[in-house]
């Protein structure tokens, strides 16, 4: 699996309850040193990660707090702003965010799971937050910078309130399909392909993810015309070109080769990570990420085209 929305929105939920501060202190207690004067842990991480056109500690926090949870669910910069359609260094600004992700094409005007929402006060855009789900006629969220905390907060559809939706680049084959049942189904193929049969828990995408490939390839390969309903004991045949010795799987051990830059950018990493040992940790197509240990935090994505087994 890639990065997800609802992994997002679970690093939104653990952040409930923190307040910002007085003064420059007790930047990582929840409630600690609470105040209103703008100091929070979210703006002092960011301006140490090389965000923005300057230091954000002491200005209005909300789209601070949506672009920490991306850095904090990416551990990386370039990805982080990748994914929230940032080309530019004004993304602590609403406005300036909304107009990020209206030039991308991707502005909406009804909400999905993870979404940033914008909201308006006349022609102004003048607050953000994420969406937690869209339920019925109501949109719940959870904000940064309200009443001076992090908070969860719901709207009705049609509240005047709310401006637009940009909508991140998640992965988004991890996102929407769902875990294997417990029936049985057959497919076709050659003689020559690998032959996983489906265990409980499976998708598409995780089986796909083992040999490098994407559930797309393996739906079109098997016949499969609904992607998101596979069955516990279905045997999915691998395409044999797919399942080489040299295709990447999840725990491999790579290095990068020194002409690598980050997935979607052009942007280069930091320059332990071409003499170092990766481990690969997602595959998504031709996106992969990895990671300097199996477990924790990830270094960042990268085309697998940069990649060799060691």
């Amino acid at each position: 699996m890639g990065y997800t929305a609802k992994q997002l929105i679970a690093i939104a939920e653990a952040e409930i309850g923190y307040h910002e501060k007085a003064s420059n202190a007790n930047l990582d207690s929840a409630t600690a040193n609470s105040g209103s004067n703008n100091y929070t842990k979210y703006a002092r991480d960011l301006y140490n990660a090389g965000y923005y056109n300057g230091n954000k500690q002491g200005y209005a926090w909300c789209d601070v707090f949506v672009d920490w949870l991306f850095f904090k669910l990416t551990d990386n910069k370039t990805t982080a702003e990748a994914m929230e359609c940032q080309t530019g260094t004004l993304g602590a600004g609403c406005s300036y965010s909304k107009q990020y992700y209206k030039t991308a094409g991707r502005l909406y005007t009804s909400p999905k799971e993870g979404d940033q929402i914008f909201f308006k006060s006349g022609i102004s855009i003048v607050h953000t937050g994420i969406v937690k789900k869209a339920s019925g006629s109501r949109v719940y969220t959870i904000e940064g910078n309200t009443s001076d905390a992090v908070a969860e907060h719901d709207y009705a559809l049609t509240d005047s309130y709310i401006d637009s939706y940009g909508r991140p680049k998640y992965d988004e084959d991890a996102d929407e399909e769902t875990t294997a049942t417990s029936s049985s189904g057959t497919t076709s193929g050659s003689s020559d392909d690998v032959v996983y049969t489906v265990v409980k828990g499976d998708t598409l995408s995780s089986i796909a993810a083992k040999y490098g490939t994407t559930y797309k390839v393996l739906a079109e390969y098997n016949s499969i015309s609904n992607p998101n309903l596979i069955t516990v004991g279905q045997k999915i045949k691998i395409p044999s070109s797919v399942a080489s010795s040299d295709s990447l799987a999840v725990g491999d051990k790579v290095k990068m080769s020194s002409d690598a830059v980050v997935y979607g950018t052009s942007g280069k990493f930091s320059s332990w990570v071409y003499s170092a040992v990766l481990y690969v940790r997602q595959i998504s197509g031709s996106r992969v990420v990895v990671s300097i240990s199996k477990t924790g935090a990830v270094t960042g994505a990268v085309d697998k085209k940069y990649l060799t087994k060691t």
